[in-house]
């Protein structure tokens, strides 16, 4: 089966699919923009060391050694270390009420790529003192906070792959515990709140029945097929929008697009595929 992120990244635009699975091109030099992204990936290092008992602040400044882009202000050391600290202060009182069964599980086998569900990495599978019920966590980093940031979790279709992998292994889900970790930083008072560092949390609750999970699977497959089908004719649609101004292969389709050869600007900006490639964070505008 296919991961999550590749099928998310065909369903964008199954072009970058082709770009990014199966001619491993990935971009050897990010942009400051994408300091984010990197920021975003030690904050979960940081995480993993929170709830496994090691130093959160020495896991993330390990992961985040120097600020990419120092100017923004919220994605730099000092900022990752406050945040870490400000989550620790906000669930460690609910620490006690949890077993935590695994920490980062990753279930990629060597030389299967796309085993069973498919490659999963799961922030925190716990089980509950009180009830006995086991839940998975998924911690997401955000810029903000809005109508939408709870609501867009409940047909995630990376919830219902995650939920049938812990029913297969552990026997039961209860659910998903999703995270939401949103730091910010003024400049200067705004309406009537303070300069200075701020921190928004929002915690919510997602379930997945056996029913929903078939109807993933269903859809999954559906999918599948559909990749399949590009991968038979050699014809993998370019799905030109908005996003593309966002995606790390602009520079490769606009060369194309212009109607100039692309193989000298993949030469310059892309190499093979890198370890971690397929870790996805969310940092959404």
């Amino acid at each position: 089966m296919q991961s999550h992120s590749s099928t998310q990244r065909f369903n964008t635009c199954p072009y970058a699919y082709k770009l990014s699975k199966l001619d491993g091109l990935v971009r050897t030099a990010y942009q400051l923009e994408s300091n984010d992204r990197e920021w975003a990936i030690a904050g979960h290092r940081g995480l993993h060391a929170y709830y496994t008992g090691a130093d959160p602040v020495a896991a993330f400044s390990a992961a985040y050694p120097s600020d990419l882009d120092p100017n923004e202000k919220v994605w730099t050391r000092e900022g990752g270390i406050r945040t870490l600290e400000a989550y620790a202060e906000r669930y460690d009182l609910a620490r006690d009420q949890w077993d935590i069964l695994e920490a980062e599980l990753d279930n990629r086998v060597e030389g299967e790529d796309e085993a069973g569900e498919g490659h999963v990495i799961i922030d925190l599978v716990t089980r509950h003192r009180s009830s006995g019920s086991v839940y998975f966590w998924d911690h997401k980093f955000k810029h903000k906070l809005n109508q939408f940031t709870g609501r867009q979790y409940e047909l995630d279709s990376q919830l219902s792959r995650y939920a049938s992998y812990v029913q297969a292994k552990y026997g039961e889900c209860a659910g998903a515990i999703v995270n939401i970790i949103c730091p910010g930083y003024r400049q200067r008072a705004y309406k009537g709140e303070p300069a200075g560092w701020h921190f928004r949390f929002e915690q919510n609750v997602y379930n997945r029945s056996r029913d929903q999970i078939e109807v993933w699977r269903r859809e999954q497959a559906g999918w599948e097929a559909a990749i399949e089908q590009c991968k038979q004719s050699g014809h993998f649609p370019r799905h030109y929008g908005w996003q593309c101004g966002r995606c790390e292969f602009y520079d490769v389709c606009y060369a194309e697009r212009e109607g100039g050869d692309s193989s000298s600007v993949r030469d310059a900006m892309y190499g093979g595929v890198q370890e971690g490639q397929d870790m996805l964070i969310e940092v959404d505008d």
